[in-house]
């Protein structure tokens, strides 16, 4: 099973995880989704730190992740217990994109929906830097075998 940034949106995403713990058969669930520190990373920690203007661009950040239908930024230790809960064990992890990159990523979507801007090219890399503590998203990969 494969989810590339889409159990985030999911408000009951314990139901999404308990239908695919149902399977009667080996099977490995791999899902790209934000980590709890996307929506900090949203705006750089410099602008945050600016007396009153940092507010603003704070509470800007969480209006953001909502109009992003984001329910479920969470930790990889919340991840791994809700699959836990379903028979899975945590096979491999990975963290990717860094705050400087989900900001441009962001400011990208803001100028292209704003004023038909692109600042990022299609083929910009995003992976670099993995594993960083700081980093926005995270691959899961989680095996049942029976």
């Amino acid at each position: 099973i494969f989810s590339n940034s889409v159990l985030e949106h999911i408000p009951n995403v314990d139901k999404v995880i308990e239908r695919c713990g149902e399977l009667k058969y080996d099977h490995d669930v791999i899902f790209t989704v934000p980590n709890n520190n996307f929506t900090n990373n949203l705006i750089s920690s410099f602008l945050i730190k600016i007396p009153i203007i940092g507010s603003l661009f704070s509470l800007f950040a969480k209006k953001r992740a909502r109009m992003l239908n984001h329910y479920n930024d969470m930790s990889s230790i919340w991840w791994v217990k809700r699959f836990e809960k379903h028979g899975y064990k945590l096979h491999f992890t990975a963290s990717y994109l860094t705050p400087s990159q989900l900001q441009r990523w962001n400011l990208n979507a803001i100028l292209n929906r704003l004023f038909s801007i692109n600042i990022i090219k299609q083929d910009e890399a995003v992976i670099k830097q993995r594993n960083d503590s700081k980093n926005s998203c995270m691959l899961l990969v989680f095996q049942k075998r029976l």
